[in-house]
C-alpha cells in the first residue's frame, strides 16, 4: 500500500444484493423509478479501514510519531456507462433497467450517487508509525439502490455482476488499489404481458332467425345484416397482439361448427374469412396500449340441402400472443 493509500483491515465488505420477481405496472413504463428498490448495510454497520500515513505529513504533532489527518476522501467506480436523468446519475444494467447506487459518507452523514470522485468526511484520524487505523469506520457501512425502467419490460430482464466499488485515501486523486466497499447486483424483473378484454365488447353475439330458404351453402344468407364482433384488448406493454380464434371447425373447413352439424358459422375481417385456429390476426396496439379487433359474423349451411331447423349455438376462444 503506497503513501496515503486507504484498504480495508479485514477484506473489501462485500454486498451481494439478489432479486427476482414482478413490479408493479405503474412503474413499468419508459421514466418509471422505484426509489430505494434496495437498502442494504453491513451487519456491524462498520466498514474497518487502513492507511499508510505520514507521521510528520499533515497537522501539529502531539508526539513526534503522531500525526492528524482533517479528512479522507472516497471515491465511487461503476463498469457499468452512466446517464443523467432528473439531475441523476444513472448507470445502464442492460436496455430496460437502469440503478442510481448510493453510498453513504460518514460524518457528513449523506448519500451520494456513484459514481464519485473525492467526498470528503471531514473526520479527524490520527497517524501512528506511518499508519491509520480506523476499526469503527462507517463510510460505506450503508448503500441504497434506486431502479429505473428505460423501456417497458414484458416477460423478463436480468442481470448480474459488479455495479460499484468504494476506495478511500487521505489525498485527493490517491487511486487506492484494493476498495473498502464493492456492491453486486444480481436482478431479474419479471413483467408477464397481461391483456384484458374490455367489458362492454361483444363477447356473446345473437346471430337473429334466419329462414332455411336464405340459407346459402359457404356464403352469407339473402337479406341477412352481419353482425358485429368487437373486442377491445387492454394491455400492459406497447406493440402488437396476434389472435387467433380457437374452435372446432365445420364440415367445410373455413367456418367454425356450431351445436347443428348442418350450420356453420363465419367470422370474416376487412372482408377476410377468420379460419378456425388459424394465427395472423394481427393487432396493433394504441399509445394507450388499447387494441381492436373489429369483425363480422353470420350463419352459413355447410350442406346443399335445407338445414335442420331449430336453435343453434357455437364457441370461439380467443387466443392471444404478444409480438
Amino acid at each position: 500500500m503506497k503513501i496515503h493509500e486507504c484498504g480495508p483491515i479485514n477484506g473489501t465488505t462485500v454486498y451481494n444484493l439478489k432479486y427476482e420477481d414482478g413490479v408493479d405496472d405503474s412503474v413499468n413504463n419508459p421514466g418509471g423509478i422505484v426509489k430505494d428498490f434496495f437498502i442494504f448495510g453491513s451487519n456491524a454497520d462498520r466498514v474497518p479501514r487502513k492507511c499508510r500515513c505520514l507521521s510528520d505529513d499533515d497537522r501539529v504533532n502531539r508526539d513526534s510519531d503522531i500525526s492528524w489527518y482533517s479528512t479522507s476522501y472516497f471515491t465511487a467506480t461503476s463498469p457499468l456507462s452512466k446517464y443523467s436523468a432528473g439531475g441523476v446519475q444513472y448507470l445502464n444494467l442492460n436496455e430496460s433497467l437502469s440503478i442510481a447506487s448510493y453510498y453513504y459518507i460518514g460524518k457528513v452523514n449523506k448519500y451520494y450517487t456513484v459514481p464519485f470522485n473525492d467526498k470528503k468526511n471531514n473526520y479527524e484520524e490520527r497517524c501512528v508509525n506511518n499508519w491509520m487505523e480506523n476499526p469503527s469506520a462507517n463510510t460505506g457501512a450503508k448503500g441504497k439502490i434506486d431502479l429505473r425502467f428505460k423501456k417497458t419490460v414484458i416477460g423478463a430482464t436480468h442481470f448480474s455482476g459488479l455495479v460499484s466499488s468504494l476506495y478511500a485515501s487521505l489525498r485527493k486523486s490517491v487511486n487506492s488499489t484494493t476498495p473498502i466497499a464493492q456492491t453486486y447486483l444480481d436482478i431479474t424483473v419479471k413483467t408477464p404481458a397481461l391483456c384484458t378484454i374490455r367489458e362492454g365488447s361483444n363477447i356473446s353475439v345473437d346471430l337473429g332467425i334466419v329462414a332455411s330458404a336464405d340459407m346459402n351453402k359457404g356464403a352469407v344468407p339473402n337479406s341477412y345484416t352481419k353482425r358485429n364482433v368487437n373486442l377491445t384488448f387492454d394491455c400492459n406493454f406497447d406493440g402488437s397482439l396476434d389472435l387467433t380464434l380457437m374452435g372446432k371447425a365445420s364440415t367445410l373447413a373455413e367456418f367454425y361448427a356450431s351445436s347443428n352439424s348442418e350450420v356453420g358459422i363465419a367470422i370474416e375481417r376487412s372482408g377476410k374469412l377468420i379460419k378456425p385456429n388459424q394465427s395472423g390476426n394481427q393487432v396493433p396496439l394504441d399509445s394507450h396500449r388499447v387494441g381492436h379487433f373489429d369483425a363480422k359474423a353470420y350463419p352459413v349451411k355447410t350442406i346443399s340441402g335445407s338445414p335442420m331447423p331449430g336453435d343453434y349455438s357455437g364457441s370461439v376462444n380467443v387466443f392471444v400472443d404478444v409480438l
